[in-house]
C-alpha cells in the first residue's frame, strides 16, 4: 500500500486497545522499543519480525545490512536476529505476538 492510500485508511482517532509503556498490544500486533546499547541476538521466532530505525541518534546493522535512520527491516519467520550497534539507540520492533 502506498503512503497517500495508507493515509487515507488510518483511524487516526482510534485509541490502543492495551499500552503499557513502551509496548502497544492489539489482537493483531505488537510494537515495542527496544533500547540497545550493545549487540543483541535475538532467537528464531514463528513469525515474521519489522524493526524499525525510527529514533534519530543509534546506528545498527541487522543481520549484516545496515540499518539507517528511517528504514525498516523485515525478518522472515524462522529467522535468528543478529543486531549489532554501532551507535546506541532505539529500534522499533512490530510482531503478530
Amino acid at each position: 500500500m502506498h503512503t497517500r492510500e495508507a493515509l487515507d485508511v488510518i483511524r487516526f482517532d482510534a485509541s490502543p486497545q492495551k499500552v503499557n509503556g513502551n509496548v502497544l498490544d492489539t489482537p493483531y500486533f505488537k510494537v515495542e522499543n527496544l533500547s540497545l546499547s550493545k549487540d543483541e541476538d535475538l532467537s528464531a521466532q514463528n513469525h515474521f519480525t519489522i524493526l524499525m530505525n525510527n529514533h534519530p541518534g543509534g546506528l545498527f546493522e541487522i543481520n549484516g545490512k545496515k540499518l539507517d535512520f528511517g528504514q525498516t527491516f523485515l525478518v522472515p519467520a524462522g529467522t535468528d536476529i543478529k543486531i549489532k550497534t554501532f551507535k546506541p539507540g532505539i529500534l522499533t520492533r512490530v510482531s503478530p505476538e
